[in-house]
């Protein structure tokens, strides 16, 4: 098995290139925006089947089988 060897400049430069990219401000706001568009999707969902917000999510029953277990 061969494994490769890295350089410190070639750590050095992912390690600067990972965190640039972690503290990306469109990264940021596009986390931002899939969140709320999560948080917008669950509400829907809740008001539609009448659960409350702190009701734990299950199946559809069209998705469970006999036994409780989806197909």
């Amino acid at each position: 098995m061969h494994t490769a060897q890295w350089t410190e400049e070639a750590i050095q430069q992912i390690t600067t290139e990972n965190t640039s990219l972690a503290t990306s401000p469109q990264l940021t706001e596009d986390n931002r925006t899939f969140d709320e568009r999560l948080r917008a999707t669950r509400s829907n969902l809740r008001v539609r089947t009448g659960a409350s917000p702190t009701s734990k999510p299950r199946l559809p029953t069209r998705f469970v089988e006999k036994d409780g277990l989806p197909p």
